[in-house]
């Protein structure tokens, strides 16, 4: 009920699918209050026989399959996009790995070493929710910059309580983009890593502050997509990029597919795939423990929580399987003389 209620909200005017979204993730972020979730995508599965193995820290284990969602978005930030990764031989298959990295790569058994995938790069996650991407990213891939932005003070709050204050991260005033050093690795010092409340359509940021912006499952959100890729191409320095997932209805994928392709703001499309199977099948994988950690929520909105986590049977998953929801990767570059917009 309060699922069906929510899903008419984000389709009605503008003005009230962002006031419905503010107040639900306020609403959901002060639920979780108190209970350890760092994430709160849907997760990827790299596809039967792709031979590949992502690399990670023992205490990232259990949240694998979230992690290699937001692996998967990333993974072209840096550098030509091509589809690289690490095959079963060591070649590159899964996604661009940046022409800049220094010590990411692939291993002898076709596992994929993360080394330094966004080495020296000022990074945004625009809809960070609970943090836990924005501090993967940080403490993973090498960047100097790590930036979490979400619409849910409360979740910012737990964000900057539970990976910059437990984890010592240094924090800057974002008043001095493209500081030295030039990478967080040459100076021996952890990543600058911050949370702060913002909106996706009225960045906080001057012109050209980041090399990268991510978002993950946030967009559908949004009042107007052409306003957030504006804003993104404005924060954005030229030739910096936007890596994008999000689901839609079936109808609206093709909208979103448009609105993409034939943005207005210089974001050229550099990839576009959907990989609806791969988060399907992390979905499966990661209904078990979404069950069992939304059993503490109180019963009266449980029910909500469990359907839109994507459990086994509930709406989320029960449309994916159905084939009447969509999910989609894009990679875009800012190019570095935009079109002339009219005044």
């Amino acid at each position: 009920m309060l699922f069906q209620l929510m899903k008419m909200l984000l389709r009605s005017t503008p003005g009230v699918r962002r006031m419905a979204t503010r107040l639900a993730y306020e609403a959901m972020s002060r639920f979780y209050r108190g209970h350890d979730v760092p994430f709160m995508d849907f997760g990827f599965a790299a596809s039967e026989g792709d031979g590949t193995t992502l690399e990670l820290a023992p205490e990232d284990e259990d949240d694998r399959y979230f992690i290699q969602l937001y692996h998967r978005v990333v993974a072209g930030a840096g550098g030509d996009a091509t589809s690289g990764g690490c095959g079963r031989n060591g070649e590159a298959i899964l996604g661009s790995l940046p022409s800049r990295q220094t010590s990411g790569g692939c291993g002898r058994n076709g596992e994929v070493i993360l080394g330094s995938l966004l080495a020296g790069l000022e990074v945004l996650e625009v809809g960070c929710g609970r943090g836990g991407g924005a501090a993967w990213m940080a403490r993973s891939l090498g960047p100097m910059r790590v930036v979490g932005m979400d619409i849910s003070p409360s979740a910012v709050a737990h964000a900057n309580r539970l990976h910059v204050a437990r984890a010592g991260h240094q924090r800057s005033s974002l008043t001095n983009p493209g500081h030295s050093p030039s990478s967080a690795t040459e100076s021996g010092l952890p990543t600058d890593l911050s949370y702060l409340p913002g909106d996706a359509e009225a960045m906080p940021f001057p012109d050209g502050f980041f090399d990268v912006v991510v978002n993950v499952e946030s967009s559908h959100c949004y009042g107007s997509m052409d306003r957030f890729l504006g804003e993104v191409a404005r924060v954005l320095r030229p030739g910096g990029r936007l890596c994008f997932c999000d689901v839609r209805d079936r109808a609206d994928a093709v909208r979103l597919r448009r609105d993409l392709e034939g943005n207005r703001h210089g974001l050229a499309v550099v990839e576009l795939e959907d990989i609806t199977a791969n988060v399907l099948a992390a979905l499966d994988r990661t209904s078990a423990r979404k069950e069992a950690a939304l059993a503490r929520f109180p019963f009266w909105v449980r029910g909500m929580l469990l359907d839109q986590s994507g459990v086994i049977g509930g709406v989320v998953h029960t449309a994916f399987v159905r084939g009447e929801r969509v999910y989609l990767r894009a990679l875009l570059e800012k190019q570095r003389q935009g079109p002339s917009l009219p005044h």
